[in-house]
C-alpha cells in the first residue's frame, strides 16, 4: 500500500509527454533527480513536493536532447496517457531507491492513517452513542483512506441496519466478507438484516457460516436462533439460544430467547430459570414476567404466576392482556373478586377480546350474577366466539 501512496504523489508532479522509455534513460532521470534533491534539501525553503518536481523538471531540461533523439522533437507534448506512464515508471525508481523521497511519502502516509484511525475511534463513538447519520459519514471517510477496511464496512452496514437502510447494511457486510472471507462478525450482521427482510433460508446460510467461522461468537448464535423460532424449529432455536448465552452470560437477552424457546415446546420448568436469569440481570421487561407468569400457569403455580403478572402491571399498566392473565390466576385461586376486577380492566382497555367476555361470564356466576354473565356470554357470541354458544345454552334459558 505504500509504495502505491509513493507512485501516486510521483503522478502529482509528473510533467513529462511521451512514449514508454527505456529502463536506463528513466534509471538516469531518477538517479539525478534524487542527487539534485540531497544537494538542495537542507537550504530550500518551500515545501518538499515542491523541490521534488523542481529537482525533476531540471533533470529533464538536462537530458532533453537524448530524449528528443530517441522518441522525437513533439514527443513531450502530444501524449499526456505517456506522460502519467512515465511517472508511475519514474515514481517506481524513486521510491526504491531515494531515501529522502521516501522518506517524506513514508511520514505523509503515516500521519494520513493516524488521521484516518482518529477519525475511525470518532467514527465507532458516535455509532456506540446512537447518532447513525454521523457515524456514516466518518465511517465514509475511513473507507476513502482504507478501502480495505473490512472492520469500517462492517460497522458502516451496522449503522445503516439501525437506520433502516437494509439492503445498504447487507452491501456493505458482503463487501466486509470479501475483503476478509473469516469475518464472523460481518455474515452474523448479514444474517439479521436478511432476517428482517424475511429472507430466511439466505439468513440461515450466513448465521451458520457465522457459527462455523467462530463457534463462540455469541450473537451469531443468537441471530440463528432466532431464524430457527421464526421458522418454528424451537429445539434447535433453543440449543442456540442457550449457546449464546452460554459465550455470554451477562446477555439477558440471550436467556429471555432460551426461555421463550423451552415454552414453545412446553418444557417450562426449564425456562422459568432462564427467565429469573433474565430478571437478575436487570433486564426490567414486561415481556419476560409476562412469559413466567405463562410457564407458572401452565405449572399451575396460579400464586406464583398472579404475582409475576403483578409485575407486568407495574412495568405497563396499559396491557388488556396482562389484566386478563392475572384475572385467570385470581379465578384458579378461587378469588372471584380479584378476577372480576382484573376482567373489568382487561375489557376497559380492550373490548374486542371475546374470551374475556366469557371469562368474566364466568366468575359473574361464581358471583351469583347470572344476569350480568348472560350479559357477557352474549358478547362473547357476538364477537364470533363459538363456544359461548354452550354457556348461553347452559346458563341463559
Amino acid at each position: 500500500m505504500l509504495k502505491n501512496q509513493i507512485l501516486f504523489f510521483a503522478l502529482f508532479f509528473s510533467i513529462l509527454s511521451a512514449p514508454v522509455y527505456s529502463q536506463k534513460i528513466l534509471t538516469k532521470i531518477a538517479d539525478k533527480t534524487c542527487d539534485c534533491i540531497n544537494d538542495k534539501i537542507s537550504h530550500y525553503s518551500g515545501s518538499k513536493p515542491e523541490l521534488f518536481q523542481s529537482c525533476l523538471i531540471l533533470t529533464i531540461k538536462d537530458n532533453l536532447k537524448p530524449l528528443e533523439r530517441e522518441y522525437g522533437k513533439n514527443a513531450f507534448t502530444d501524449n499526456k496517457e505517456n506522460a502519467n506512464k512515465i511517472g508511475v515508471e519514474i515514481g517506481k525508481i524513486l521510491a526504491s531507491k531515494c531515501k529522502v523521497f521516501i522518506d517524506f511519502y513514508v511520514d505523509q502516509a503515516n500521519e494520513k492513517s493516524k488521521k484516518t484511525d482518529t477519525i475511525n475511534v470518532q467514527a465507532i463513538n458516535k455509532m456506540n452513542s446512537g447518532d447513525f447519520p454521523e457515524a456514516i459519514q466518518l465511517f465514509n471517510q475511513v473507507i476513502e483512506d482504507q478501502p480495505n477496511n473490512y472492520d469500517a464496512y462492517n460497522s458502516r452496514g451496522y449503522c445503516y441496519y439501525y437506520s433502516g437502510q437494509l439492503y445498504r447494511a447487507i452491501s456493505d457486510y458482503i463487501h466486509a466478507t470479501d475483503i476478509n472471507p473469516n469475518f464472523a462478525k460481518a455474515y452474523s450482521n448479514m444474517a439479521l438484516a436478511k432476517y428482517d427482510l424475511n429472507d430466511l433460508s439466505e439468513a440461515l446460510k450466513d448465521a451458520t457460516q457465522a457459527v462455523s467461522l467462530d463457534s463462540a461468537l455469541a450473537v451469531a448464535h443468537n441471530n440463528r436462533g432466532l431464524i430457527y423460532y421464526k421458522n418454528e424449529r424451537y429445539d434447535s432455536a433453543y440449543i442456540d439460544f442457550s449457546k449464546a448465552f452460554l459465550h455470554d452470560s451477562t446477555s439477558a437477552l440471550y436467556a429471555y430467547n432460551a426461555g421463550l424457546s423451552l415454552t414453545e415446546i412446553d418444557k417450562d420448568e426449564q425456562a422459568i430459570p432462564y427467565f429469573n436469569k433474565a430478571l437478575e440481570l436487570n433486564y426490567v421487561n414486561a415481556a419476560i414476567y409476562n412469559y413466567l407468569g405463562i410457564a407458572q400457569y401452565r405449572l399451575n403455580r396460579y400464586k406464583e404466576s398472579a404475582e409475576s403478572f403483578t409485575m407486568c402491571l407495574a412495568v405497563d399498566s396499559m396491557n388488556a392482556t396482562y389484566y386478563e392473565n392475572r384475572g385467570s390466576c385470581f379465578e384458579k385461586l378461587d378469588d372471584y373478586e380479584k378476577a372480576l376486577l382484573d376482567f373489568n380492566n382487561a375489557i376497559r382497555l380492550d373490548s374486542s377480546n371475546c374470551k374475556v367476555f366469557m371469562k368474566r361470564g364466568k366468575v359473574l356466576l361464581h358471583l351469583n350474577k347470572r344476569k350480568n354473565a348472560c350479559v357477557d356470554f352474549n358478547e362473547a357470541y357476538a364477537l364470533q366466539c363459538e363456544e359461548a354458544k354452550n354457556l348461553l345454552e347452559k346458563n341463559c334459558k
